[in-house]
């Protein structure tokens, strides 16, 4: 478990640990050899994620010589009754709790969107602690004006961030607020139940699975595309829909997590990307290129 990034004069702490891409040690202050990306030249990529949060890894691409085009596999909707969320905004707000943590930028968006619904002031009370998943939720969060005190070093994974969650004082049980997908896994809040918190999961919004344009998944029948990515579970029944797994290309994955649900739906992964950054992503890509008769199902 990483240790709790101490504040800096008069700020909240921001990160724990370092986030690391696949092969470099944990603590190196070696800088690594540049991947070889010379193989994505020419290559098409199509992207499960919606175009406004894959700019960034598009401009990797195209940078890397290859083409992508971005596809949102689910639709984020808010619960079908706000209740729940609307207590857990007020909660935050009142200072009711101790920890929240996000474990996705819809989440962070359907809260922040909540309180400013209910002219909620301030959003976060100062001294709830705030924890975040992964380098883009942390990144929402600040982009929203809100405070990052922790951060799982290495994978963003719910399993990464409830080991990374400092154990409660002896004889104290602080209450974590967990705002989150209708259909959210449940590793976090049990390893934080272990830890002896208190967990509260608030259905922050729902999951819906979307539908792939169709000459989008007429490029996947035809074999138009070279790697698709998949950056969530939840959006395996939208590409299955489009596709079955033998008419897919090689499928890269962000995350051991999306990886385990791909390979439980019998599709082959051929690389993952260990980290849910652009850079790791694109050398994912590379490696699923490398070879498309030898799948890398490690990550490595």
């Amino acid at each position: 478990m990483g240790p709790v990034a101490e504040s800096p004069p008069g700020g909240r702490a921001t990160t724990v640990g370092q986030q690391r891409v696949s092969g470099e040690p944990a603590g190196s202050d070696a800088t690594p050899e540049p991947p070889d990306r010379s193989r994505l030249a020419g290559a098409r990529v199509l992207i499960g994620r919606s175009p406004g949060r894959s700019g960034g890894l598009i401009g990797a691409l195209a940078a890397a010589g290859a083409s992508a085009q971005a596809v949102p596999l689910i639709q984020v909707q808010p619960p079908a009754d706000s209740a729940e969320l609307d207590a857990a905004v007020l909660a935050l707000s009142s200072g009711d709790v101790e920890w929240v943590a996000f474990t996705s930028v819809n989440a962070v968006s359907a809260v922040v969107d909540r309180a400013r619904s209910l002219a909620v002031q301030p959003t976060l009370a100062a001294g709830v602690r705030v924890a975040a998943v992964g380098p883009s939720t942390a990144a929402a969060l600040r982009d929203a004006g809100l405070p990052v005190d922790l951060t799982p070093s290495g994978a963003a994974s719910g399993v990464a961030l409830g080991a990374a969650f400092p154990h409660p004082a002896t004889g104290s049980r602080p209450l974590v607020l967990l705002p989150q997908s209708d259909i959210a896994r449940p590793e976090l809040a049990k390893a934080l139940a272990d830890k002896g918190f208190q967990v509260r999961g608030v259905p922050a919004y729902r999951t819906v699975s979307a539908t792939l344009p169709a000459t989008v998944a007429a490029d996947l029948h035809a074999g138009a595309f070279d790697c698709v990515v998949v950056s969530s579970p939840s959006g395996l029944p939208a590409l299955l829909a489009a596709a079955a797994p033998a008419q897919l290309p090689p499928v890269v994955a962000i995350g051991e997590s999306t990886a385990a649900a791909l390979r439980d739906q019998r599709v082959p992964v051929a690389a993952v990307a260990t980290a849910p950054t652009d850079g790791a992503t694109v050398d994912a890509i590379a490696a699923a290129l490398a070879d498309k008769h030898v799948p890398v199902t490690d990550g490595r």
